[in-house]
């Protein structure tokens, strides 16, 4: 999981969700575009007066010709990056909820309910060193693999927190023990 990823963390009554975001036009972006889109056609309208005022204050020396071409094409160009600009989906989904916990990941998805989970462990570091996962297993060799990597260290408290509880502390679950050990 790339950590740069933007996730949210939602904790609703008794449950808990985390969403890893697919990548998408920057808000930044999308507000140049339309304030773009609504002051172009007055470039396009004004042209004369403004390509004198470029001409003589701003130092740019346009024609009106060049002002009346490009805003109606600078114009269609922010309307078309909106317009196929689409929300992002959801990359990564953890719900963990009152009777389990289910997983949607670009693996596959997972669902597993609290009394099937038979270990939980850390897996060791050599096996993916850029993980740090908590691999929950069922009685009849499921897994679920949850990466802590991209989490913020509160927000992985939480998480595990919740799955002590829901787990009534089978486990003992501490966000210590996720970190590889410094040798």
């Amino acid at each position: 999981m790339n950590p740069a990823m933007e996730y949210t963390l939602t904790e609703q009554a008794g449950s808990i969700l985390v969403e890893w975001m697919g990548l998408t036009l920057p808000v930044e972006i999308k507000y140049i575009a339309l304030a773009l889109l609504v002051l172009l056609p007055f470039l396009f309208l004004f042209r004369r007066a403004i390509a004198r005022f470029a001409d003589r204050h701003l130092h740019i020396h346009w024609s009106p010709k060049v002002y009346g071409l490009g805003a109606p094409v600078l114009s269609i160009l922010c309307g078309l990056l909106l317009y196929f600009a689409k929300e992002p989906e959801t990359m990564i989904a953890w719900n963990l909820g009152e009777n389990g916990v289910y997983v949607k990941s670009p693996n596959g998805k997972a669902k597993m309910d609290w009394a099937e989970i038979e270990t939980a462990v850390y897996p060791e570091p050599k096996s993916k060193p850029d993980m740090e996962a908590l691999v929950l297993k069922s009685k009849d060799g499921r897994q679920v693999w949850m990466d802590f990597s991209g989490l913020a260290p509160e927000h992985e408290e939480t998480v595990l927190d919740f799955i002590n509880r829901s787990t009534n502390n089978r486990f003992n679950l501490h966000p210590d023990e996720t970190r590889p050990d410094d040798e």
